[in-house]
């Protein structure tokens, strides 16, 4: 079995249908992106256990940041715009086998917050909406 380990992992953005190539987001520190298939309730009268089916597929992700404001001034602009944004997740591992995984999606920016603790660094906290297919690399 392969061992992943977050080395070299980094998450890239370009404006959705914006030409030329995607940018690396800096400065991350953390990010948790999640996938969910919404469960749809089948059961029917005189069932004695409930039935499911897979209903809408969706997914947000988390990112922390230790933030720079020259660095993050677009992703706070595409926020208050309301802008579209293209995201790749990069998943990689310490040997070329198997081959760097990746996860794709348009999206949009729906909270940003920036924790302020006494003596320590600022850090800039991004939630994405995934909007349509994720598509999975």
């Amino acid at each position: 079995m392969a061992v992943w380990n977050t080395n070299g992992c980094k998450v890239d953005v370009k404006a959705v249908g914006a030409s030329g190539s995607a940018s690396d987001i800096v400065g991350l520190a953390e990010t948790v992106p999640n996938l969910v298939m919404e469960m749809v309730d089948v059961t029917e009268i005189g069932d004695a256990d409930r039935v499911f089916v897979p209903g809408i597929r969706s997914g947000t992700a988390s990112l922390n940041l230790f933030y720079g404001a020259d660095s993050h001034s677009a992703l706070e602009g595409a926020w208050k715009a309301g802008t579209q944004l293209e995201f790749t997740f990069h998943f990689l591992q310490g040997s070329t086998s198997p081959a760097p995984r990746t996860w794709k999606s348009a999206g949009y920016i729906t909270s940003m917050s920036k924790p302020l603790m006494v003596n320590d660094v600022i850090r800039l906290n991004l939630t994405i909406q995934f909007s349509g297919e994720v598509t999975i690399v």
